[in-house]
C-alpha cells in the first residue's frame, strides 16, 4: 500500500511491505513509488525484472558465473560447486532446473527441491545443500538478476529441511570385535587397521603419514597433513567432466595438526613393518607405490567382518573405538581427549562420545546411590504430609 506521509519532515510516498519481511521505503513522487510497487508485487509473484538486461538469465548461466567467483574464496568451495552441479540436474514441474530462467524460481520451488533430495540423505546433508542454493540466490541478488531472494518469503523460522529427530548414538564398539576383525587381516592392512584402532587417526591422515612423522624415541605420532581428494571440472563441447587426483594438503582443520601418544605395542608393530617394507618416505602404499584408495577399505573390512561374523563396522568406528578407550583412562578429562582426537571445540568432542561415559555396570551403581540419596528425601516428604 502506499502512503503519504512526513519523512524527516518532509511530505514523501511510503511503500510499506514489512508484512512481506522488507522495510518502508520513502519516494518523492507517487510514479516513483507506484514503479517500485509494482516491481516488488511481480518479485513476490516469482515474476522477476533487472534494468541491466539480466532478466533472461537462466540458472545454468548464473550457475557458471557464481562458480567463477567461488574461486576466490576459500572455505567449503568443493562442496558448494558439487551442490551447483547437482541442483542443475534437478527437474522441476517438468523443466530442468539448468534450463530455467532464474526469475521463474519461486517460493513453491524450494519445497519441490527438499523432497527431491531428502531421499537417502542426511539431514547434515539436506541442510547443507539448501544452504548452498540459498547463496546462490544470494548471489543473483548481488547480480541483480532478480531483487528478492525467495528463501527470505518463508514464513520466520521455518526451515522445512531440519527436523527435531534426536541423531541416533552407536554404542562403543567392544575390544573383543576389534580383534575378532583384526584375526582376519594381515599384511599391511592389518597394520593398518591396528594403527588406527589405537591412535584414531583419520583415514586421511593415515594415508598421508610419513615415516618422519613417526617418533620412535618419544612415543608419539606427529599428525600434520592428509590426503584428499582434488577435483577440477573441465567443459568440452557444453558438456561437463570431472577429472581429479588424490592430493596430501593440511589437515581438516587447524586443531588436527597434533601429537598422538603411541602405545609400546603400536611402537613395536611399526618398526617391524618398517624393516620389513621399502616403501619410501611414505609410510603405507599402494601396490603401485602410490596413495592407498580410500575405497579400499569398506571392502576389506566387510570381508573381515564377515569372516570374523560380527557386525559390519566401518573404518571411521576405529577412530570412535580409540575415544571409548580414552574415556576409559581420562575419565572426563575432556581437553586431553580433544586434543588427542583433532577437534577444534570440545563440545564437539563432549557431544559425539558423551553419552560412552556411562557403562551398563556403572548406571546400575550410579542408580543405587542416587536412589539412597534422594529416597530418604522422597521418604520425609511423604512423612510430613
Amino acid at each position: 500500500m502506499i502512503k503519504r506521509q512526513k519523512n524527516n519532515g518532509k511530505l514523501s510516498y511510503v511503500v510499506d511491505l514489512r508484512d512481506k519481511g522488507h522495510k518502508r521505503k520513502y519516494f518523492k513522487t507517487k510514479a516513483d513509488a507506484q514503479d517500485y510497487m509494482d516491481l516488488q508485487v511481480k518479485q513476490l509473484q516469482g515474476v522477476r525484472e533487472s534494468r541491466n538486461k539480466k532478466t533472461d538469465w537462466t540458472f545454468d548461466t548464473l550457475i557458471k558465473s557464481y562458480i567463477d567467483e567461488l574461486q576466490y574464496k576459500g572455505k567449503n568451495v568443493h562442496n558448494k560447486i558439487r551442490t551447483m552441479y547437482m541442483f542443475q540436474d534437478l527437474v522441476i514441474d517438468g523443466c530442468k532446473v539448468s534450463k530455467m530462467k532464474v526469475r521463474d524460481f519461486v517460493i513453491g520451488d524450494i519445497n519441490t527441491i527438499y523432497k527431491k533430495i531428502r531421499v537417502s540423505r542426511s539431514q547434515k546433508t539436506i541442510s547443507e545443500y539448501m544452504a548452498h542454493v540459498r547463496q546462490l540466490l544470494n548471489y543473483a541478488v548481488l547480480e541483480s538478476i532478480v531483487s528478492i531472494n525467495v528463501f527470505s518469503q518463508l514464513p520466520e523460522g521455518s526451515k522445512l529441511w531440519n527436523t527435531d529427530e534426536p541423531k541416533k548414538l552407536s554404542p562403543a564398539i567392544t575390544e573383543d570385535i576389534i580383534h575378532k576383525i583384526a584375526d582376519q587381516l594381515d599384511g599391511q592392512y592389518k597394520i593398518m587397521y591396528l594403527f588406527s584402532a589405537y591412535t584414531g587417526l583419520r583415514s586421511g591422515e593415515l594415508r598421508a603419514l610419513h615415516w618422519s612423522d613417526l617418533d620412535f624415541e618419544k612415543g608419539e605420532v606427529n599428525v600434520n597433513k592428509a590426503v584428499a581428494y582434488g577435483r577440477e571440472y573441465v567443459f568440452v563441447d557444453g558438456k561437463r567432466y570431472e577429472r581429479g587426483s588424490m592430493i596430501v594438503k593440511e589437515t581438516k582443520t587447524a586443531a588436527g595438526v597434533r601429537r598422538v601418544p603411541m602405545i609400546d605395542f603400536i611402537i613395536n608393530m611399526m618398526r617391524e613393518f618398517k624393516l620389513a617394507s621399502n616403501n619410501g618416505p611414505r609410510v603405507f602404499n599402494s601396490r603401485g607405490d602410490n596413495i592407498v584408495a580410500d575405497s579400499r577399505f569398506p571392502e576389506i573390512l566387510r570381508t573381515a567382518c564377515s569372516q570374523a561374523n560380527v557386525e559390519r563396522i566401518r573404518w571411521h568406528d576405529l577412530r570412535h573405538y580409540f575415544a571409548s578407550q580414552l574415556l576409559k583412562i581420562y575419565s572426563d578429562d575432556w581437553n586431553r581427549i580433544k586434543t588427542y582426537m583433532g577437534h577444534t571445540n570440545i563440545q564437539t568432542t563432549i557431544n559425539i562420545y558423551g553419552h560412552w561415559i556411562e557403562t551398563d555396570a556403572e548406571k546400575k551403581i550410579n542408580r543405587s546411590l542416587l536412589n539412597d540419596k534422594l529416597g530418604e528425601v522422597a521418604a520425609q516428604c511423604l512423612t510430613v504430609h
